[in-house]
């Protein structure tokens, strides 16, 4: 995917030792962007009809995926 950048940003949430970033952009709409506590940009997903359905479903993958396995 191309790199992703935010027209604007809905909410930037701390889960665990992660950030939740929930952003739109006019061509992939509501997206997510998962950054880990290295900085590094785990998971981003695009084309959410919504800024909620965006950090609902952000928030169940690190769920899924980061927090199980967290320190």
């Amino acid at each position: 995917m191309e790199k992703l950048q935010y027209e604007k940003i809905a909410t930037v949430t701390h889960i665990g030792s992660n950030l939740l970033i929930v952003g739109y952009n006019q061509q992939f709409q509501w997206a997510f962007r998962i950054v880990n506590k290295m900085g590094e940009i785990v998971r981003e997903e695009t084309h959410y009809t919504s800024a909620i359905l965006a950090e609902q479903k952000g928030t169940i993958w690190i769920q899924h995926h980061l927090l199980a396995s967290s320190d």
